[in-house]
């Protein structure tokens, strides 16, 4: 089988056990929170959400390993250059265990310390419990996960981590679900998380030492070829800002009710981001291993890619805003410590996610070239907007502060990720893909407009569903329709990729 057909076919396998893990995860996702909400109340969910937001700030001290290392294993990858694959594999697990034990340590400091810092109601013994339990499956992701799941991703297997996490989370959520209809607490559910972790752990090595049979871990570290790591570790810090600044900001000015309120939105809006990331995240090693042997090539696919990309953003963020309200009023019904009921944060959630999933083709592009030291002053950049524009708006505006500080620092560094992927990576102009922004843009407000105006009243969780459904089919019909206007060649290279096929098949 030639190496273009294995990777079709893994891109296929990634798109179908991704779309549905994302389900299975949307489906237990929506009850899971309900049940905590119910049964341990507003304070406990947001506790749970805070604790998780202020482990995720350990994760910094891998300082861009992952993504150095997804850079350096492109090239033998797609060569099968099993030597050199083992030699940076070998460099990827030292780094990989010394991290592991400096997180191990700032767990135990965090577990300590952050009981002391936010305002609750909850025991400190409790609190440090759940952080130890939250925070040790991630030492365990570092100690043995975290190199081999790289490999499986820019090998294409992407599709047998996303079965294996729809499995654990599937054992996850059920028993947690059972955990809480029999009167546990959080200390209980976060032990069975913990549990499921460990199997996964087994699982991956498991699979991996029967699949890459020749894979020696114990060969001399190709350090030199993991490079520009303090560059790639800027970029984290910045993208670790844009996950976590808001919710940790509003846990220390607002209070865990607040947070628990941040939590519902994020949690749905990140759903779809989730399920569009699934999508494209399964083509992106193949468009990775293009960018290294066949530029050309990668050109033409970066702007299908990019173009599908926006479809699916602007959709999918379309649909969710326009139904979240009623869905709420359901969702939250005789919920009544905190009011989940706001206007103005579907606005704003929206317009993050469609920013953020939007710039991900150009994002990607940096990634596939290395150039993370080149564009570092971007993430400084996005980063002290972040965190002035948010500090400063927490106190005057509360969580609306936080989101507007999110969405200032997006569209700046937005707007230089496409300056710098076009201009400078590709050498080309940076004006496709701002027509596109603005064609979408308005093809958006003018659809957000027309929904407001044209209100339906949705009581019920089935018609939701079937009024999603249904704007769903027509929000991608007009998107698709604008995508392919202001970019009609695509139909042209589509074209011609097809007769290429059936010509080569004829052939053989």
């Amino acid at each position: 089988m030639s190496k273009e057909k294995s990777n079709l076919q893994k891109s296929i396998s990634n798109v179908k056990f991704g779309i549905l893990n994302q389900f299975i995860t949307i489906a237990l996702g929506i009850i899971l929170p309900r049940l905590v909400l119910v049964s341990l109340g507003s304070e406990a969910n947001g506790l749970l959400n805070s604790i998780n937001q202020a482990i995720v700030y350990l994760a910094l001290l891998e300082g861009g390993i992952g993504l150095t290392i997804t850079k350096a294993l492109y090239g033998p990858v797609a060569q099968n250059n099993q030597e050199e694959i083992n030699g940076i594999m070998s460099a990827a697990n030292c780094f990989y265990r010394n991290v592991g034990k400096l997180y191990l340590i700032g767990i135990l400091i965090i577990s300590v310390i952050y009981p002391f810092v936010i305002k609750t109601s909850i025991s400190k013994i409790t609190i440090f419990i759940v952080i130890l339990l939250t925070g040790l499956p991630q030492v365990i992701n570092f100690f043995f996960q975290g190199k081999l799941r790289t490999l499986l991703q820019v090998d294409g297997r992407g599709y047998i981590l996303t079965n294996l996490s729809t499995v654990v989370f599937i054992g996850t959520s059920v028993s947690k679900i059972i955990l809480l209809l029999n009167g546990f607490g959080i200390i209980a559910l976060q032990t069975m998380y913990l549990v499921f972790n460990l199997i996964q752990m087994i699982f991956i090595t498991y699979y991996v030492k029967k699949n890459y049979s020749w894979m020696n871990l114990k060969v001399e570290p190709m350090t030199e070829k993991i490079g520009k790591r303090k560059s790639v570790f800027l970029h984290q810090i910045s993208g670790f800002i844009f996950s976590n600044t808001d919710m940790l900001l509003i846990s220390i000015f607002c209070n865990l009710k607040i947070v628990s309120v941040y939590a519902i939105y994020n949690m749905f809006f990140s759903m779809i981001s989730t399920l569009i990331s699934n999508f494209t995240n399964s083509f992106v090693f193949v468009m990775g291993q293009k960018f290294q042997v066949d530029r050309e090539k990668f050109l033409k696919w970066n702007r299908i890619f990019e173009t599908g990309n926006m479809i699916l953003v602007f959709t999918l963020n379309f649909v969710l805003y326009s139904c979240i309200l009623s869905f709420l009023k359901l969702y939250t019904g005789g919920i009544s410590d905190v009011s989940y009921i706001d206007k103005n944060l579907p606005v704003l959630f929206m317009v993050i996610q469609i920013i953020q999933s939007g710039r991900f083709a150009s994002q990607k592009i940096i990634e596939y070239a290395g150039e993370f030291e080149e564009t570092q002053p971007y993430a400084v950049a996005e980063m002290l907007i972040n965190i002035i524009v948010s500090v400063i708006g927490v106190k005057i505006l509360g969580i609306y502060g936080v989101l507007l500080g999110t969405i200032c620092a997006l569209i700046v560094r937005s707007i230089l990720m496409i300056y710098y992927s076009n201009c400078k990576i590709l050498h080309i102009s940076q004006k496709r893909s701002y027509i596109k922004w603005f064609s979408n843009v308005i093809t958006l407000t003018v659809l957000c407009k027309i929904s407001s105006v044209y209100y339906i009243k949705l009581d019920t969780y089935v018609s939701i569903v079937i009024y999603a459904a249904i704007l769903t089919v027509i929000a991608l019909a007009i998107f698709a329709i604008v995508g392919i206007c202001v970019d009609k060649s695509i139909f042209r290279f589509i074209k011609d990729e097809m007769k290429g096929k059936r010509n080569e098949k004829n052939t053989n």
